[in-house]
C-alpha cells in the first residue's frame, strides 16, 4: 500500500509541474512555481501539495490564490492521467524553506568571498 501512495504522489507531482507550466493560462503567472514534494493522505483522499518560487516573496499569496482558484481544473486534468478510483482534494501550501536555504547561501557566499 505504502508503495502505491509513493508512485501515486510522484506522479501527481509530475502531472502537476507540466499542467502549471503548460496548461495554466493566467496572466499573473510571471515565474516558474515549483512543485517541491506531493504527500498524499493514506486514504488517498487528500494531496498537500508543497510549492515555491525561487527568490520570490512579494507575491506569494497572489500565486497562492491562484493554485487554490485552479485546484479544479487541475484536478480534473490530473484524473485523465492518473488511474485512481478517486482523485484527491489538493490542497496547495507555500514551501519557504528553498527560499530560505537559498537566502542563506547567498549570505554565506557573501561572507566568504
Amino acid at each position: 500500500m505504502k508503495y502505491r501512495i509513493i508512485k501515486i504522489s510522484e506522479q501527481i507531482k509530475k502531472d502537476l509541474a507540466y499542467l502549471i507550466k503548460y496548461k495554466l493560462k493566467d496572466p499573473r503567472i510571471k515565474k516558474i512555481i515549483i512543485i517541491h514534494s506531493v504527500i498524499l493522505s493514506k486514504d488517498i483522499k487528500y494531496a498537500d501539495i508543497y510549492w515555491t518560487i525561487i527568490n520570490e516573496n512579494k507575491t506569494n499569496n497572489i500565486y497562492a490564490n491562484i493554485l487554490k482558484l485552479a485546484s479544479g481544473y487541475l484536478r480534473y486534468k490530473l484524473s485523465r492521467n492518473i488511474k485512481v478510483h478517486h482523485i484527491p482534494n489538493l490542497r496547495f501550501h507555500y514551501d519557504e524553506s528553498i527560499n530560505n536555504n537559498y537566502k542563506l547561501n547567498k549570505l554565506i557566499n557573501k561572507i566568504i568571498i
